[in-house]
Protein backbone atom coordinates (compact mmCIF):
# COMPACT_ATOMS: atom_id res chain seq x y z
CA UNK A 1 0.00 0.00 0.00
CA UNK A 2 1.24 3.03 -0.98
CA UNK A 3 2.25 6.28 1.58
CA UNK A 4 -0.82 8.44 1.07
CA UNK A 5 -3.28 5.14 1.02
CA UNK A 6 -2.07 4.37 4.21
CA UNK A 7 -2.52 7.83 5.35
CA UNK A 8 -6.13 8.16 4.49
CA UNK A 9 -7.38 5.24 6.15
CA UNK A 10 -5.38 5.83 9.64
CA UNK A 11 -7.11 9.27 9.07
CA UNK A 12 -10.93 7.40 8.33
CA UNK A 13 -10.32 5.18 11.43
CA UNK A 14 -11.05 8.32 13.85
CA UNK A 15 -14.71 9.10 11.86
CA UNK A 16 -16.59 6.35 12.56
CA UNK A 17 -15.23 6.63 16.31
CA UNK A 18 -16.34 10.47 16.66
CA UNK A 19 -20.08 9.63 15.57
CA UNK A 20 -20.21 6.72 17.78
CA UNK A 21 -19.57 8.73 20.58
CA UNK A 22 -22.43 11.88 19.60
CA UNK A 23 -24.55 8.47 19.10
CA UNK A 24 -24.95 8.67 15.27
CA UNK A 25 -23.73 6.12 13.87
CA UNK A 26 -23.87 2.32 14.16
CA UNK A 27 -20.69 0.32 15.51
CA UNK A 28 -19.95 -0.31 11.63
CA UNK A 29 -19.65 2.47 9.64
CA UNK A 30 -19.02 2.99 5.89
CA UNK A 31 -17.47 6.24 4.32
CA UNK A 32 -15.56 7.22 1.26
CA UNK A 33 -12.95 9.14 0.14
CA UNK A 34 -12.57 10.86 -3.78
CA UNK A 35 -9.61 10.08 -5.55
CA UNK A 36 -8.16 11.17 -8.60
CA UNK A 37 -9.64 8.65 -10.59
CA UNK A 38 -11.52 6.20 -8.35
CA UNK A 39 -13.28 5.76 -4.58
CA UNK A 40 -12.26 4.69 -1.85
CA UNK A 41 -14.20 2.86 0.16
CA UNK A 42 -14.04 2.01 3.87
CA UNK A 43 -15.30 -0.20 6.41
CA UNK A 44 -14.88 0.65 9.89
CA UNK A 45 -15.37 -1.40 13.15
CA UNK A 46 -14.44 -1.08 16.47
CA UNK A 47 -11.20 -3.42 15.77
CA UNK A 48 -10.46 -2.92 12.28
CA UNK A 49 -10.77 -1.76 9.10
CA UNK A 50 -11.11 -2.85 5.25
CA UNK A 51 -11.08 -0.44 2.27
CA UNK A 52 -12.16 -1.25 -1.41
CA UNK A 53 -11.06 0.39 -4.56
CA UNK A 54 -14.54 1.04 -6.22
CA UNK A 55 -15.15 2.92 -9.94
CA UNK A 56 -17.18 5.72 -10.12
CA UNK A 57 -20.70 3.82 -10.25
CA UNK A 58 -19.66 2.44 -7.24
CA UNK A 59 -18.80 -0.79 -7.94
CA UNK A 60 -15.93 -2.95 -7.10
CA UNK A 61 -12.71 -2.61 -8.88
CA UNK A 62 -11.70 -6.11 -8.34
CA UNK A 63 -8.63 -6.14 -11.05
CA UNK A 64 -7.17 -3.04 -9.60
CA UNK A 65 -3.77 -3.35 -7.80
CA UNK A 66 -4.40 -3.21 -4.05
CA UNK A 67 -8.16 -3.77 -4.90
CA UNK A 68 -9.28 -4.40 -1.05
CA UNK A 69 -7.05 -3.95 2.62
CA UNK A 70 -7.79 -5.04 6.17
CA UNK A 71 -5.62 -3.54 8.98
CA UNK A 72 -6.18 -3.50 12.85
CA UNK A 73 -6.99 -0.61 15.07
CA UNK A 74 -4.57 -0.35 17.99
CA UNK A 75 -5.76 2.34 19.92
CA UNK A 76 -7.89 4.98 20.05
CA UNK A 77 -8.32 8.42 22.73
CA UNK A 78 -10.89 11.16 23.01
CA UNK A 79 -9.49 14.83 24.31
CA UNK A 80 -9.58 18.49 23.80
CA UNK A 81 -12.84 17.76 21.44
CA UNK A 82 -10.62 15.64 19.15
CA UNK A 83 -10.12 12.17 18.62
CA UNK A 84 -6.75 11.17 18.46
CA UNK A 85 -6.05 7.04 17.07
CA UNK A 86 -3.32 5.10 16.65
CA UNK A 87 -2.53 2.27 14.02
CA UNK A 88 -1.69 -1.44 14.73
CA UNK A 89 1.72 -2.28 13.04
CA UNK A 90 3.94 -4.54 14.72
CA UNK A 91 6.79 -3.96 12.32
CA UNK A 92 6.71 -0.20 13.30
CA UNK A 93 9.18 0.82 15.56
CA UNK A 94 7.70 1.53 18.96
CA UNK A 95 8.98 4.72 19.88
CA UNK A 96 7.50 6.51 16.87
CA UNK A 97 4.04 6.06 15.79
CA UNK A 98 1.63 8.02 13.75
CA UNK A 99 -0.64 9.82 15.94
CA UNK A 100 -4.00 10.67 14.31
CA UNK A 101 -6.62 13.51 15.05
CA UNK A 102 -10.28 14.91 13.69
CA UNK A 103 -11.76 18.24 13.68
CA UNK A 104 -15.02 19.11 11.59
CA UNK A 105 -14.69 21.62 8.77
CA UNK A 106 -15.66 24.95 9.29
CA UNK A 107 -14.78 26.14 5.83
CA UNK A 108 -16.93 22.98 4.48
CA UNK A 109 -19.83 22.01 6.86
CA UNK A 110 -20.53 18.95 5.53
CA UNK A 111 -16.95 17.50 5.64
CA UNK A 112 -14.24 16.73 7.74
CA UNK A 113 -10.64 17.57 8.04
CA UNK A 114 -8.08 14.80 9.48
CA UNK A 115 -4.49 15.36 10.46
CA UNK A 116 -1.45 12.90 10.88
CA UNK A 117 1.45 13.74 12.78
CA UNK A 118 4.55 11.74 13.56
CA UNK A 119 4.97 11.29 17.54
CA UNK A 120 8.10 10.53 19.16
CA UNK A 121 7.90 8.55 23.11
CA UNK A 122 11.35 7.44 22.54
CA UNK A 123 12.08 9.59 25.87
CA UNK A 124 9.62 8.33 28.13
CA UNK A 125 6.59 10.96 26.74
CA UNK A 126 3.23 9.30 26.21
CA UNK A 127 0.32 10.03 24.04
CA UNK A 128 -1.10 12.12 26.69
CA UNK A 129 2.28 14.53 26.65
CA UNK A 130 1.10 15.05 22.18
CA UNK A 131 -2.16 15.87 23.31
CA UNK A 132 -1.03 18.35 25.87
CA UNK A 133 0.74 20.71 22.90
CA UNK A 134 -1.63 19.60 20.31
CA UNK A 135 -3.16 22.83 18.47
CA UNK A 136 -6.73 22.97 19.02
CA UNK A 137 -7.69 22.69 15.62
CA UNK A 138 -5.48 20.77 12.88
CA UNK A 139 -6.71 20.29 8.69
CA UNK A 140 -5.96 18.05 6.97
CA UNK A 141 -7.77 14.96 4.55
CA UNK A 142 -11.20 15.30 3.38
CA UNK A 143 -14.30 12.27 3.58
CA UNK A 144 -17.42 11.61 2.86
CA UNK A 145 -20.21 9.56 5.17
CA UNK A 146 -22.19 7.03 3.06
CA UNK A 147 -25.46 8.66 3.71
CA UNK A 148 -23.98 12.04 2.15
CA UNK A 149 -22.02 10.37 -0.82
CA UNK A 150 -25.31 8.76 -1.83
CA UNK A 151 -27.20 12.29 -1.96
CA UNK A 152 -24.29 13.82 -4.13
CA UNK A 153 -24.39 10.48 -6.60
CA UNK A 154 -28.67 10.83 -6.75
CA UNK A 155 -27.89 14.72 -8.26
CA UNK A 156 -27.85 15.49 -12.12
CA UNK A 157 -25.66 14.38 -14.64
CA UNK A 158 -22.84 17.16 -15.80
CA UNK A 159 -23.81 16.37 -19.15
CA UNK A 160 -26.88 17.86 -18.00
CA UNK A 161 -25.12 20.81 -17.15
CA UNK A 162 -26.36 24.73 -17.74
CA UNK A 163 -23.80 27.87 -19.49
CA UNK A 164 -25.05 29.29 -16.03
CA UNK A 165 -24.14 26.30 -13.31
CA UNK A 166 -20.40 26.42 -15.51
CA UNK A 167 -20.09 29.99 -15.02
CA UNK A 168 -21.11 28.89 -10.80
CA UNK A 169 -18.49 26.05 -10.82
CA UNK A 170 -15.70 28.25 -12.55
CA UNK A 171 -16.20 31.23 -10.08
CA UNK A 172 -16.01 28.75 -7.19
CA UNK A 173 -12.43 27.15 -8.13
CA UNK A 174 -10.86 30.24 -7.18
CA UNK A 175 -12.56 30.46 -3.83
CA UNK A 176 -12.00 27.13 -2.69
CA UNK A 177 -8.03 27.26 -4.13
CA UNK A 178 -7.64 30.40 -1.88
CA UNK A 179 -9.63 28.58 0.99
CA UNK A 180 -7.09 25.33 0.18
CA UNK A 181 -4.41 27.71 0.43
CA UNK A 182 -4.54 28.78 3.62
CA UNK A 183 -4.02 25.74 5.66
CA UNK A 184 -1.09 25.19 7.28
CA UNK A 185 2.44 24.98 5.76
CA UNK A 186 2.64 21.14 6.48
CA UNK A 187 -0.30 20.36 3.98
CA UNK A 188 0.76 22.71 1.40
CA UNK A 189 3.94 20.94 1.24
CA UNK A 190 2.97 17.11 1.74
CA UNK A 191 0.40 14.98 -0.63
CA UNK A 192 -2.13 15.99 1.72
CA UNK A 193 -2.52 19.37 0.05
CA UNK A 194 -2.54 17.47 -3.94
CA UNK A 195 -5.09 14.62 -2.53
CA UNK A 196 -7.49 17.98 -1.12
CA UNK A 197 -6.89 19.27 -4.38
CA UNK A 198 -8.19 16.09 -6.63
CA UNK A 199 -11.03 15.73 -4.01
CA UNK A 200 -12.23 19.52 -4.14
CA UNK A 201 -11.94 19.32 -8.39
CA UNK A 202 -15.15 17.28 -8.43
CA UNK A 203 -17.00 18.33 -4.79
CA UNK A 204 -17.39 21.50 -6.44
CA UNK A 205 -19.64 19.78 -8.85
CA UNK A 206 -21.70 18.48 -5.77
CA UNK A 207 -21.85 21.65 -4.10
CA UNK A 208 -23.49 23.19 -7.64
CA UNK A 209 -25.87 20.83 -7.62
CA UNK A 210 -24.59 17.52 -9.72
CA UNK A 211 -23.42 14.21 -9.50
CA UNK A 212 -19.20 14.51 -9.03
CA UNK A 213 -19.03 10.27 -9.62
CA UNK A 214 -18.97 11.12 -13.53
CA UNK A 215 -16.30 9.20 -15.36
CA UNK A 216 -13.95 10.76 -18.07
CA UNK A 217 -15.58 10.35 -21.08
CA UNK A 218 -18.54 11.97 -19.08
CA UNK A 219 -16.49 15.38 -18.04
CA UNK A 220 -14.77 15.16 -21.71
CA UNK A 221 -18.30 15.68 -23.65
CA UNK A 222 -19.59 18.34 -20.96
CA UNK A 223 -16.47 20.33 -21.90
CA UNK A 224 -16.66 19.65 -25.64
CA UNK A 225 -20.29 21.08 -25.13
CA UNK A 226 -19.51 24.35 -23.89
CA UNK A 227 -16.50 25.10 -26.03
CA UNK A 228 -18.50 24.85 -29.23
CA UNK A 229 -20.80 27.12 -27.88
CA UNK A 230 -20.00 31.22 -28.55
CA UNK A 231 -21.13 32.38 -24.77
CA UNK A 232 -18.69 30.10 -23.11
CA UNK A 233 -15.81 29.15 -25.16
CA UNK A 234 -13.88 32.03 -24.17
CA UNK A 235 -14.85 31.91 -20.50
CA UNK A 236 -13.57 28.21 -20.58
CA UNK A 237 -10.27 28.96 -22.05
CA UNK A 238 -9.61 32.04 -19.98
CA UNK A 239 -10.57 28.96 -16.95
CA UNK A 240 -8.08 26.56 -18.40
CA UNK A 241 -5.12 28.76 -18.96
CA UNK A 242 -5.49 29.95 -15.11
Amino acid sequence: MNALRKIVILCLCLCVFAFNTAGQQTPQSKWHTISRNRIIEFTITEDSIVDRQLDWNLTPRVNARNYRDAKPIKSLTLAKGNIYFIYKNDSEDSSRRAVISLVKSTSFPKLFFFNVDSADFSQGSTLQDFIRNDPKEKLGMFLLNEPYLNKLKAQKSIEQMTAEDLKKYIIRSPQITKQLDSLDTDMKTSNTRVFAGYFMIRYIFGEIGYNPLFTDEQFEAMIKKFQNRNDTRELLKHFFEQ
